[in-house]
């Protein structure tokens, strides 16, 4: 109690002190008014201040646990007044990355003092470790990096007959396995591929399991025919012996054979008789018409009359209209087929060579034919076929002369008579200048000039050092060399020669010792790749064979032995290719395959066109590769026009597309009485007669030009003419831009063009000044650039427009504020040691750890008070070998057993046994210090 009461006592006695002393200082500050300061906070260490301090003293107040910063308080008449920076939280820096994992911040905006992060692993990968967050604490980041591993899925068990592609016993997720039958003669039944989901579990397994059978077809029932023999089971590739009943024939000309499709045995093509009959195509192709119409079917003997348009013919008769009959065998006297008018072979003297036999001179509308010209002459327009148009032969003329315009250069002059323009294999000679030798001749060609030789720098090849191993002799220009003994040649041989060529000695190669393996031979149909394994604790070099698509390594790697590659047989023989596969599928006028291309295609796979935009498709889309070959190609392309959408037009659509010739009437709203057709050609419309009203474009007078591009002398409602003047002196006066109107008149008068004013001497700016000297006067549209003096930051600006006599632009320059120390920069630094205080506009340079990729920067400007420039420093990525034997890969070339690369740096890997799986590619990309790796199984 006595305790108590003495300190009360004392703290009484310090306050009527302090207060007694503020009383007799007015001019001291307290530690109580420096709580009540605005910039005041939780995050200052005011423990070892004192309760008051006399005026002019100068108090730096420090930071909390956790927070730094800058802080320096002024006693001025009573008035804490301060310098310096609040205490901000302390950078713990980037929380590291996991590996198969993200993170996000849960507490806390930035990575500093007080904030948390939790690491969430990606998709099928769980977390093993016991916590999933870090902490910033005084010290860093508390804690380590959490780990994550992927989910993997149980065996799977398969007959003896079924081949697994693929790890079916210890996969992860992602993996595939894929199933196929040993043998040919087997169908896949069950399940063709799996994966291992996020959860572990198999997906795919729907079907059952995967087993084997073998291809067997039975006896089919055929309407109208039946089959010969007594035969119950039909193995693979056998052939169905059938016959058709009277007055019916077989459906399709090839034999049937029991053919193994897919997962199925079936008759291919299917077995089927039908009904002897003439076919018609409905609706008619393009510009043909049928009499009687709507039938597709005729009887032999019955007989059908075929029109064509006015631009179509019969292909045989060459009549716009012909009589055809169905004969007994199901095929029409004449093909009711109309077909474009044809060109002849032209008649230009001109033409040298026209790829077109005699017997085949007439060419269809769009056909094209390659030809060259006479000498001295070359195809217009750099096309390399002639097209058949409606108009004839495009292009016209197809040959035109040769002409190269006169070429100048720096380092030469041109003996003779100089011109313009020289004809075809006209030579002109050049000398070279002083200071350069030899001269050279340019000649006229079809592509231009072709130039023999040129001048090359009168300069000499320095004897510097070549590879400590590699003897040299100097003879004029020449270098001979070889390698000292029990060393040999890079390339081949055991000796060489280099020239020297602008300064440079050409073809100097570098030496190896002679039991090594001099560069990979090259392979026919594939790759080698060099490369190195251990053996015995000694390095041996290696050759891994890479084939290209289609073809199949029949030795995966070969050895160096005694500085030869142990071939082991011929090269040709090491890169075999697959057999019954068919070549890319055949072109098809505007369509595309909807599947990947690929250089070899198995038998019994099948590939599916589609036709371009505004066209339509006409026959089998899918095309079957079978034993080498493409099934016969039957499909066209046809164009079409969409329903004529136009508001301005009154008419009744029946369908939704229209073939090239078709015709639709309409009637214009806004003209009543006025009828029009509209023709579908060639995927457009072409109407007779423009319902809406257009305005005329107007002649401009002189001095103002049209800007809007113009393609017509008319243009529609809602269209807009832009004018300028062509004299930049000049300015517009009036409307620059005119709209349509829907009467058919501009929105505005034409504008018209004056001459603009001149301005007086730019205006003073206070604190700044004019970039350059200044003058009287300045023309419409020149610019004055300002700058501010040294300690002022520019507001606005920097440039005043001279426009039409006054200065435009507004811009003000003002004192500004110097900054303290650089902020930090996380993996990374500044250059050079830095001050406590720095002028407005200097700079600081930065530079990031070691691998690490600056992004922006690399400097910080002090910007009135403030430090700009936004700097980051990109994480490099690691890679060694344990992983990637993990995932049974390797370089694609040699590099070190642990590789730093940096970001937006790409690693190009390869199998070392297996096939990739997955969907990642062999070529990967780091980025901000992650680098995913390609698996193959």
């Amino acid at each position: 109690m006595h305790v108590t009461t003495t300190s009360c006592i004392l703290l009484l006695w310090m306050h009527t002190l302090t207060f007694v002393k503020s009383q007799d200082n007015p001019g001291a500050c307290t530690l109580e008014d420096f709580k009540k300061y605005h910039l005041y906070d939780g995050n200052f260490d005011i423990s070892g201040m004192q309760a008051s301090y006399p005026g002019g003293r100068q108090v730096k107040v420090g930071c909390n646990v956790g927070y730094s910063g800058f802080f320096k308080l002024l006693c001025v008449e009573g008035k804490w007044q301060h310098r310096g920076t609040n205490c901000q939280p302390r950078s713990c820096g980037h929380p590291g990355d996991a590996q198969f994992a993200d993170f996000q911040l849960r507490k806390g905006d930035d990575f500093v003092f007080g904030s948390e992060v939790v690491y969430i692993c990606h998709k099928g990968f769980q977390m093993v470790s016991r916590t999933n967050f870090r902490r910033c604490m005084a010290e860093g980041w508390d804690g380590v990096i959490p780990v994550c591993e992927a989910q993997q899925c149980p065996s799977i068990n398969v007959p003896n007959n079924v081949n697994v592609m693929g790890d079916a016993e210890e996969a992860t997720y992602g993996n595939v396995v894929r199933f196929s039958c040993k043998s040919s003669n087997y169908i896949m039944k069950g399940a063709r591929e799996i994966y291992c989901d996020e959860n572990g579990d198999w997906k795919g397994l729907e079907d059952g399991n995967p087993t084997c059978e073998v291809v067997k077809c039975e006896p089919p029932r055929i309407e109208n025919g039946f089959v010969l023999g007594d035969i119950k089971e039909y193995n693979e590739r056998e052939i169905l012996n059938f016959e058709c009943n009277l007055q019916h024939k077989r459906a399709q000309e090839l034999p049937s054979r029991c053919t193994k499709t897919g997962d199925r045995a079936e008759w291919i093509p299917t077995p089927e008789c039908e009904e002897i009959k003439c076919e018609l195509t409905l609706p008619p192709l393009q510009g043909t018409t049928y009499e009687p119409a709507h039938r597709s079917r005729f009887s032999p003997g019955e007989t059908v009359t075929v029109t064509c348009e006015e631009r179509s013919w019969i292909g045989r008769t060459r009549t716009r209209s012909v009589e055809t009959t169905c004969n007994e065998d199901g095929q029409w006297s004449v093909r009711p087929v109309c077909q474009e008018v044809t060109c002849i072979r032209p008649q230009d003297r001109l033409l040298s060579r026209w790829d077109a036999s005699w017997r085949d001179e007439t060419k269809k509308l769009g056909d094209t034919v390659r030809y060259t010209c006479i000498s001295g002459y070359k195809r217009k327009d750099g096309v390399t076929r002639a097209t058949c148009t409606r108009d004839g032969w495009e292009p016209n003329p197809l040959c035109e002369e040769i002409k190269c315009r006169s070429q100048q250069f720096n380092n030469a002059d041109i003996t003779g008579k100089i011109q313009a323009e020289y004809r075809y294999n006209d030579h002109v000679q050049y000398n070279c200048k002083r200071g350069y030798e030899g001269s050279f001749t340019l000649t006229c060609k079809e592509d231009g000039w072709d130039r023999s030789n040129e001048c090359t720098a009168i300069t000499g090849c320095p004897t510097t050092s070549f590879d400590r191993r590699l003897k040299v002799w100097q003879h004029g220009d020449k270098l001979y060399f070889r390698c000292e003994d029990g060393y040999k040649p890079l390339s081949k041989g055991w000796w060489g020669e280099a020239t020297c060529v602008h300064g440079v000695w050409s073809g100097v190669e570098s030496c190896i010792e002679e039991q090594k393996c001099r560069e990979a031979p090259e392979i026919p149909n594939g790759e080698g790749i060099l490369g190195n394994t251990e053996q015995h604790g000694q390095t041996q070099e290696m050759m891994f064979i890479d084939c290209n698509e289609g073809y199949s390594a029949k030795i995966e790697e070969l050895t160096c032995r005694d500085g030869r590659w142990d071939l082991n047989g011929s090269l040709d023989d090491i890169c075999k290719s697959n057999h019954d596969n068919c070549s890319p599928p055949p072109k098809v006028e505007n369509a595309v395959i909807t599947t990947c291309y690929r250089k070899q295609y198995p038998s019994g796979s099948e590939v599916t066109y589609q036709c371009r935009d505004k066209y339509t498709i006409e026959g089998n889309a899918t095309l079957k590769c079978t034993a080498g070959e493409w099934k016969e190609l039957n499909i066209q392309c046809i164009l079409y026009c969409d329903q004529l959408m136009d508001e301005s037009l009154d008419f009744r659509a029946e369908k939704k597309k229209y073939m090239t010739g078709e015709i639709i009437e309409y009637q214009c709203k806004n003209r009543a009485g006025i009828i029009g057709t509209a023709t579908c050609q060639h995927g457009k419309w072409a109407k007779a007669i423009e319902c809406e009203e257009k305005c005329r474009v107007p002649e401009t007078p002189a001095g103002l030009t049209i800007t809007t591009d113009v393609t017509d002398d008319q243009m529609k409602k809602g269209q807009h003419l832009t004018f300028a003047c062509e004299n930049s002196n000049h300015i517009i006066k009036g409307n620059a831009t005119l709209e349509c109107l829907e009467n058919g008149q501009w929105s505005n008068p034409l504008p018209t063009c004056e001459a603009a004013q001149q301005c007086r001497t730019p205006p003073h700016l206070s604190g700044g000044r004019t970039k350059t000297w200044t003058r009287n006067t300045y023309r419409h549209n020149e610019k004055v650039e300002y700058v501010c003096d040294r300690d002022y930051g520019m507001e606005g600006g920097p440039f005043k427009t001279c426009v039409d006599g006054d200065w435009v632009g507004e811009m003000r320059c003002r004192r500004a504020q110097g900054c303290g120390r650089p902020p930090p920069l996380s993996d990374g630094d500044t250059k050079r040691s830095t001050k406590q205080l720095y002028q407005h506009n200097e700079k600081v340079e930065y530079i990031c750890q070691r691998y690490y990729v600056m992004k922006g920067g690399p400097f910080k400007t002090c910007n009135d008070g403030e430090w700009t420039g936004e700097i980051r420093c990109l994480q490099a990525c690691t890679v060694n070998r344990d992983d990637m034997n993990r995932h049974n890969i390797r370089f694609r070339f040699s590099r070190d057993d642990k590789l730093y690369s940096e970001h937006d740096d790409e690693i190009e890997f390869t199998c070392t046994r297996g096939r990739p799986v997955g969907t990642l590619g062999m070529r990967q990309k780091c980025e901000h210090g992650v680098i995913h790796l390609p698996t193959c199984q």
